[in-house]
């Protein structure tokens, strides 16, 4: 197996030191919004890192779910988080902030890596690949990953995609879901306002085999990885379907 490089040190505590910064404004950010977490003690069964799998509602989901995390008492020990984001170019009609900042050095820094999907690649993107995501997880940092791969327009789960499944069998870390609910349609300055309750909710540690460093491109190997990325969904599923049966 190739042996994959890390990040270069500087970069880490850069990383650790952006997201330490970053959680203090959210903090300030969410002062007026109730952020509520359940299933912390899913969280207390862990020994070491993990693969935490939200549904992606809202583009302050990472800032919601690291403020869940700082809640059960297990934030800090994880810092530097990272996460897997998509190629500069996937951002480039997104707005002019968007097109600076994501998926380019400045998103490295913040932690959140480029995957791009096999059948898209090109040249310029042939090395976003899931290499250095292992190599993470294998460091004993923890990932943030959306199953669905992108953020919703409609406020309802999308397709999973494969990538989930893969990091959590080839690097053998458990997978954390999570359903983050009530960030769906809610706007930077709703957040100031404070106006809305958010819950975040923690699920069951879910462990697949881990295998190495096995091919994922035949049509056997992507459709079992895309079936245990739907069960892994199934589950954020289930707490967010858990949670409207208790509001009625």
């Amino acid at each position: 197996m190739r042996k994959i490089a890390l990040p270069r040190l500087r970069f880490l505590r850069t990383t650790r030191s952006i997201q330490t910064c970053i959680y203090y404004l959210g903090k300030m950010i969410f002062a007026r919004t109730q952020v509520v977490v359940r299933g912390a003690c899913h969280l207390d069964a862990l020994h070491g890192n993990a693969i935490f799998a939200p549904n992606h509602a809202n583009e302050l989901d990472t800032i919601v779910l690291c403020l869940a995390l700082d809640a059960a008492q297990t934030l800090h020990e994880r810092i530097p988080i990272f996460f897997m984001s998509r190629e500069k170019k996937f951002y480039d009609d997104m707005g002019f902030f968007k097109a600076l900042v994501y998926g380019g050095f400045l998103f490295r820094l913040l932690g959140a890596y480029p995957v791009t999907p096999r059948d898209e690649r090109t040249e310029e993107t042939r090395k976003n690949t899931l290499r250095t995501h292992r190599a993470l997880l294998r460091s004993g940092r923890s990932i943030v990953i959306f199953p669905e791969g992108t953020r919703t327009e409609t406020g309802e789960l999308l397709p999973a995609k494969a990538g989930v499944a893969i990091l959590s069998e080839q690097s053998g870390i458990p997978v954390i879901p999570v359903a983050i609910e009530g960030t769906f349609g809610l706007s930077f300055s709703n957040f100031l306002r404070g106006k809305k309750r958010i819950r975040v909710i923690f699920g069951e540690p879910i462990r697949f085999h881990a295998v190495g460093d096995t091919p994922d491109t035949s049509p056997l190997g992507k459709e079992a990885y895309l079936r245990k990325a739907a069960f892994v969904l199934s589950h954020v599923r289930g707490l967010l379907e858990r949670r409207a049966q208790e509001e009625k």
